[in-house]
């Protein structure tokens, strides 16, 4: 099946950086959504494709200094913001996860990445 068939990579914890709607990577819009999951790497080292749909969801904002308010951004008056949700495999097919994004975030640079994986660039 692939290098993982016999060593499966651990399950990153509940609530990890990405992988939790209330733990979303946050961008700088949807072309930093792009240019972070472009960067990504699996823990074989494969870069990444789309292999589900993307939906957005509610959430709260973990970072709400940082966050730009747009008004059809705001669900409610508690706080809520929409996070945006991609499943991704790995280009060598041995590896699949969903991570979540925040891409209200202008000019943001973070260096994290979801545990497991690395980036090859910025």
């Amino acid at each position: 099946m692939g290098f993982w068939s016999r060593d499966k990579p651990p399950k990153p914890p509940k609530g990890a950086f990405g992988f939790s709607p209330n733990n979303a990577i946050p961008c700088d819009g949807a072309a930093g959504e792009s240019s972070y999951i472009a960067s990504l790497r699996c823990p074989s080292g494969h870069a990444f494709r789309l292999t589900g749909p993307r939906g957005s969801m509610p959430s709260k904002c973990t970072n709400p200094a940082e966050h730009q308010d747009r008004a059809w951004a705001i669900l409610d008056m508690q706080g809520g913001y929409i996070v945006d949700h991609y499943t991704l495999a790995c280009a060598g097919g041995e590896y699949s996860c969903g991570l979540y994004f925040d891409m209200y975030h202008p000019d943001t640079v973070d260096d994290r990445v979801p545990d497991g994986l690395t980036r090859s660039g910025p």
